[in-house]
């Protein structure tokens, strides 16, 4: 799952130049991922996790900010790399 965070991270940051199908994959990865792991633990990476993959939603539909991406982009960056460091 780190890795796929890191990938998600990658096409958030990329988010203006790959086509809505892409994203609407990254968007269910997190929002089925998210929810999943917040119904187990309630731990709050996991709602923010729904969040952002709310938020990538918005992306698709053309409601997004720079900021915005580059902040949801360093939170699924910096929990992928802690998780593969924690492997």
């Amino acid at each position: 799952m780190p890795l796929l965070d890191l990938v998600s991270a990658i096409v958030i940051l990329f988010s203006g130049i790959l086509p809505g199908n892409v994203l609407f994959y990254i968007a269910g990865y997190l929002l089925l991922k998210g929810g999943l792991f917040f119904l187990m633990s309630k731990d709050f990476a996991s709602a923010v996790d729904i969040a952002i993959g709310i938020y990538v939603i918005f992306i698709v539909i053309g409601l997004s900010h720079f900021m915005a991406n580059t902040l949801a982009s360093l939170f699924l960056a910096q929990k992928g790399l802690l998780g593969l460091v924690a492997l």
